[in-house]
This record gives structure tokens, sequence and C-alpha cells, in this order.
């Protein structure tokens, strides 16, 4: 079963009419109001919510971390805690928009694509237009999103796998590594220990004499 991701978040500043401040002037007012727009893992970008951010924001938090009863529970049934929007997703967006306030971009989650050396430019032209960013997202995209990325789609989300399985491998391989040389650690620093005690244990001996 594919872990749950976060969606794909950006930022952008639009125009929209002040309406207060336009029949105050007698013209039309402008000003700029920040906008969100998300698009959740595998929709490929049919699916796209657009809001201005401080508006989305107040709806999204009363999305967080909800306490309901299960259905038909009576109103001694104990509340159980039910997140339709992870808080850990909530936060890290907010993290971005101040990041983009201050013109910062930061890098979205997962090994993105634009750092593979194996797709082709071409490739990945197509893999952002269908919103794939990550390599960890194209090997997750459905067969329907492999034939919208054309010839050789296939192949490069079987690439995307098998190097998501190499790179597991290599982690498995180097924490198994670690793990053998903290067990010699350990065993050289027991040695060490009995050795010390030798040595207390002769040097008081040679006193006594």
């Amino acid at each position: 079963m594919s872990e749950i991701r976060p969606p794909f978040v950006s930022f952008e500043n639009r125009q929209v009419e002040d309406r207060a401040a336009s029949l105050k002037h007698g013209f039309k007012v402008l000003v700029d109001v920040p906008y969100i727009c998300l698009v959740p893992h595998g929709s490929e970008g049919r699916t796209r919510i657009e809001q201005p951010y401080e508006e989305w924001l107040a709806k999204i938090r009363g999305k967080v971390d909800l306490e309901l009863r299960a259905p038909g529970s009576g109103s001694d049934t104990p509340l159980m805690m039910q997140s339709r929007f992870p808080r850990a997703w909530l936060e890290q967006i907010e993290l971005a928009f101040t990041a983009w306030r201050k013109g910062i971009t930061l890098d979205v989650e997962g090994t993105p694509l634009r750092n593979w050396p194996v797709i082709a430019k071409a490739q990945l032209e197509n893999c952002e237009h269908l919103h794939l960013y990550t390599i960890e997202a194209l090997a997750e995209a459905t067969d329907e999103t492999t034939e919208r990325l054309g010839m050789g789609g296939i192949i490069l989300r079987q690439r995307a796998r098998d190097w998501l399985a190499a790179k597991a491998g290599d982690a498995g391989k180097l924490s198994a590594e670690l793990e053998t040389l903290r067990v010699r650690l350990q065993g050289l620093e027991a040695e060490n220990a009995e050795l010390k005690e030798k040595i207390a244990a002769l040097v008081a001996a040679s006193a006594e004499a």
C-alpha cells in the first residue's frame, strides 16, 4: 500500500479588487493577495485547489485533529481524534508559506527528478506537466499516468522503482555495517576496561612488594 503523501503546494500573488477601496476612491483598486495552489498526490493535475491563502488556512485549521464520536454512539462515548488534514502537513505548509514570503523556495518532499541524471529533459517536462516532481511520485504513478507520459513511460517508472530499491538496499547495507562496527566497538571497550583492571591490579601488587 502506497504511503499517503502531502499534496504538492505552490504560492503566487494574484491581483484582486479591493471593493471598499474602489468605492471610496471611485476607481478600481487592485491589491496583491497571496494564493495557495494544492495538487493532491495521484491526481496528476486533474484535481487542483486554488484559494486565497488566509481563507484556506482558516478553513483547514478546523479540519485538523477533529474530535469526533463514532456514528450511532451515545454522548457518553469517549471522543476520538480524527485528523482529516494531518497537523504535520499544515505545519509544513505554513513553514513553506513563510519561506515563500521571504523569497525562499523549500525543496519538495522526496528526491527531485531534476537531480536525477537518468531522466531526459523531455521526460522531465512531461513528468512535471503531470505534477510528478520526485522520483518517489514517479515510482508510484498509475498505469494511466505512465501512458500519459508517452513512449517509455512504463520503463521510466520501473527505473524509478529500481533506483529506490537500490537506495533502500544501500541504506540497509550501511545500517548493517554500522551495527557490526558498533558491536566491535563495544567489544574493544570491554577489552580495554579489562586491561585497565589488570594493569591496576599489577600496579597495586608491585606497590605492596
